[in-house]
């Protein structure tokens, strides 16, 4: 169907946005390096609020030039940045300003988390907190930057598995 949220083997559409401090980032040139992981959110969503910081552990246990996070938010950039701040977020937050890649992408809620590759098509995608999905996005992330599993949500974190936004 074409108006459903764009899914794992569907095709990616790449980007060109800007980041909280003015940078600007390229899918394209990231998805030629290694694995791009992107997670659209908005900072008044609960959702995405207990999401952000699982995928922030994924980003310090495991980014580097073959496995990236880039966080997309619906927000703008000052208040973006005062919500990473709050959350202790370091990964590059971009700014999807006029919704444009949201609306590419056919979200319907957040949090939505996209992995890619070198290839056209998204390889795994999640459509709300999903435990499970993290913890394999961790052991491919581990694949992809030569480091060691290690889960990134645990059983003392104390959170349900599933949580839609």
């Amino acid at each position: 169907m074409p108006d459903e949220t764009r899914k794992a083997g569907d095709y990616v559409f790449d980007f060109e946005l800007k980041s909280t401090d003015g940078k600007t980032y390229r899918s394209a040139q990231q998805r030629e390096e290694g694995l791009l992981l992107v997670i659209f959110f908005k900072i008044s969503c609960s959702t995405c609020r207990m999401t952000l910081p699982f995928v922030e552990r994924l980003y310090e246990r495991y980014a580097n030039g073959k496995f990236q996070i880039w966080g997309l938010s619906q927000d703008n950039a000052g208040d973006t940045a005062g919500f990473a701040r709050e959350l202790g977020l370091k990964f590059p937050l971009l700014i999807d300003e006029g919704l444009a890649l949201t609306e590419a992408y056919r979200l319907e809620k957040v949090p939505d988390l996209y992995l890619m590759g070198a290839d056209e098509k998204i390889l795994r995608s999640t459509h709300c907190f999903d435990a499970s999905a993290l913890n394999e996005l961790a052991k491919i992330a581990a694949d992809a930057s030569g480091k060691e599993h290690q889960p990134v949500v645990i059983p003392s974190d104390e959170v349900p598995p599933l949580v839609y936004g």
